[in-house]
């Protein structure tokens, strides 16, 4: 049996096939049997349905076996010790599967303290130099575990002075000694001073400024100035921003327009870039910045905030760019109809501008494996970094519907338009919902995650008292 409004969903490559489009239509056609299989059973409850349930038992194993000694497959990771910590830690973390691990943490600090390097920062390994992204991870690493054992790895002082040699004149940050300079090293950079306490005047200076000449006309932000605009990039860029308060001085519309069009129709997950394929990592990276767009709109502009979701829900639901138009015209206060969508139920005015009921079926059905992990799309292997990040976005995502109710209706109007229902549809709003949208059991709840540094709700918090206090 085929979805006939999965055609409706589908990427239009306007007769010009090429490379790009049969990569996109052969994803398509993977994830649309996979969803064809998930959603036309009678019993909601069938076995079949509960595929769309966390794994969390696997997950949890999966993740505890990647902290400890690996094997040798793993070797091209040797360099990247610091981040398989953090995947593993965080990821725990948000399953609520940390916090009484005395041995997990043990055995994080352990392989922590291996790679702090003499200058203050974190190499990739027990060789080498330290390294901007490193020294990030072992820090948010030690937020999770949260520990006075982690903490103590901790010299402020000295990583201050390494933050400060990786400063440069335009506001960027170098990677690592005589190393690139993008926007991740601004992020990076900011979020370990801010969680040590060390972020100082001449540490900011001038880095909202390099950052702003990242945005592109696209509306998203690529890695350094003239880049293509990129998801993680504009992730780093945008977190960097709010970090330093100055998220209200780009352009919001345009990033939040780009933001919301790398979601995919049919898929239901994030891309990276325009014309590129989804992929799970993006749940965290795009989900995130959309959240973090959100927050900064609905502390500086609530009523754009609300206006942007509505119009970002016309869009995913109906395929349309020309809600965007309305929005910016009705930015001089005027109030938006609320409109029947061609027999859909009105789409909600929240100030969410993802679709999180989507984006969980893609991270329950094509991403996550019954044997524990997420990976990037059907045909490919699990791994810590999209565990990690899938997991992430997840929870982005399942706090979007218990915090917003109307995201509820939207939920049940994207339901009714993927089964093809009448809205007049008899059976209970219950029934309706569990028809296609797996990730309503209370198993599958997560942790809240804090998406400016990317830690669970709390942990920054936690860490930044810690070292307040000396």
């Amino acid at each position: 049996m085929s979805l006939p409004l999965f055609n409706d969903l589908r990427y239009n490559d306007d007769g010009l096939v090429s490379n790009t489009s049969r990569a996109q239509v052969e994803t398509e056609n993977d994830i649309a049997s996979i969803y064809d299989r998930m959603f036309f059973f009678a019993d909601p409850l069938s076995e079949e349905k509960k595929h769309g349930l966390l794994r969390r038992r696997e997950h949890v194993s999966y993740l505890k076996r990647m902290v400890g000694e690996l094997s040798v497959g793993f070797t091209s990771l040797e360099s990247s010790r610091p981040w398989l910590v953090y995947w593993c830690v965080h990821g725990l973390d948000v399953l609520g599967e940390l916090e009484g691990d005395t041995a997990t943490k043990q055995s994080a600090i352990a392989a922590l303290r291996l790679c702090l390097h003499e200058d203050g920062g974190f190499k990739g390994n027990v060789t080498g130099e330290p390294h901007l992204a490193t020294t990030y991870a072992a820090i948010v690493s030690i937020a999770a575990v949260n520990t006075d054992e982690g903490y103590s790895l901790v010299d402020r002082k000295l990583l201050h002075s390494f933050l400060m040699k990786m400063k440069q004149p335009d506001g960027s940050f170098l990677m690592h000694k005589g190393g690139e300079t993008d926007v991740r090293g601004a992020f990076c950079a900011l979020s370990t001073a801010v969680l040590c306490g060390i972020c100082s005047d001449d540490l900011r200076k001038g880095v909202g400024d390099y950052i702003r000449t990242c945005q592109t006309y696209e509306g998203g932000f690529g890695g350094e100035p003239g880049n293509e605009a990129h998801g993680g990039y504009a992730f780093c860029a945008f977190a960097a921003l709010r970090l330093i308060g100055e998220e209200t001085s780009v352009d919001l519309n345009a990033l939040a327009k780009w933001a919301v069009g790398q979601q995919m129709r049919l898929e239901g997950g994030f891309r990276g870039r325009t014309n590129k394929l989804v992929d799970a990592c993006y749940s965290l990276w795009q989900g995130g910045l959309c959240v973090n767009v959100s927050e900064a709109l609905v502390e500086s502009s609530p009523d754009v905030a609300f206006r942007l979701a509505h119009a970002a829900f016309d869009a995913f639901l109906m395929h349309e760019n020309s809600v965007w138009v309305e929005s910016e015209e009705a930015e001089e206060g005027e109030e938006d109809e609320e409109e029947d969508l061609n027999g859909l139920a009105a789409a909600p005015r929240h100030p969410w501008l993802f679709q999180p009921v989507a984006l969980e079926n893609y991270s329950f059905c094509a991403s996550q494996l019954q044997n524990g992990g997420f990976r990037d799309k059907p045909g490919k292997g699990r791994d810590a970094y999209h565990t990690c990040y899938s997991l992430s976005g997840l929870s982005l995502a399942l706090e979007a519907r218990q915090m917003c109710s109307e995201v509820r209706s939207s939920a049940l109007a994207y339901a009714d338009r993927m089964n093809g229902e009448d809205k007049n549809d008899e059976r209970s709003s219950r029934e309706r919902e569990l028809g296609v949208v797996l990730g309503v059991a209370e198993s599958n709840l997560l942790r809240p995650v804090d998406p400016k540094f990317v830690l669970v709700r709390g942990r920054a918090e936690a860490m930044i008292s810690y070292f307040s206090g000396q």
